[in-house]
């Protein structure tokens, strides 16, 4: 086999998408399934939420509000030390 037909298939092999086995596949399933069931404590407003639904709370009234108290008190801070 020349040089040239090697790297052919070389190229033909990296271009192939790897099959998963069952069990890779029941591995990640078990990683992803614990990621899902944990539930998260957020700093800011100090809510729990699960890992698909952080989006979701990121939006919630009681986040953004508690992200305007937070800046209005930095502000105040700031203004505070400065004077």
């Amino acid at each position: 086999m020349s040089e040239l037909e090697q790297l052919e298939s070389q190229l033909v092999d990296l271009k192939k998408p790897k099959r998963m086995s069952q069990k890779e596949r029941t591995q990640r399933f078990a990683e992803k399934h614990d990621i899902k069931n944990t539930r998260t404590t957020c700093d800011i407003c100090g809510s729990a939420y699960s890992y698909y639904a952080r989006s979701k709370h990121m939006k919630c009234k009681k986040h953004l509000l508690a992200m305007q108290v937070r800046e209005l008190e930095k502000k105040i801070n700031d203004l505070k030390q400065k004077s």
